[in-house]
């Protein structure tokens, strides 16, 4: 209890399936902020929604990768 917990080690106990996906809904939505403004077009809305989702499946398959190979070096030691 003397030890204090830092943001770092808060956020390392968090796994990477649930990590991941939030990166990339960051990722997203920041897209879906920026490119409206500057790709002035019909399609910027739906493009940049598009890329919200493909980042954050792309989180989530990186995320459960990350989360499968943890798991099997903690079975392999």
């Amino acid at each position: 209890m003397s030890q204090k917990l830092t943001l770092k080690e808060m956020w390392s106990d968090i796994p990477h399936i649930i990590r991941s996906p939030f990166i990339g809904l960051v990722l997203g939505l920041l897209v879906l902020l920026f490119l409206p403004q500057y790709w002035i077009s019909q399609y910027a809305l739906p493009v940049s929604i598009v890329c919200l989702i493909l980042f954050l499946i792309l989180g989530l398959v990186i995320g459960n990768a990350l989360d499968l190979r943890d798991n099997i070096q903690d079975l392999s030691k």
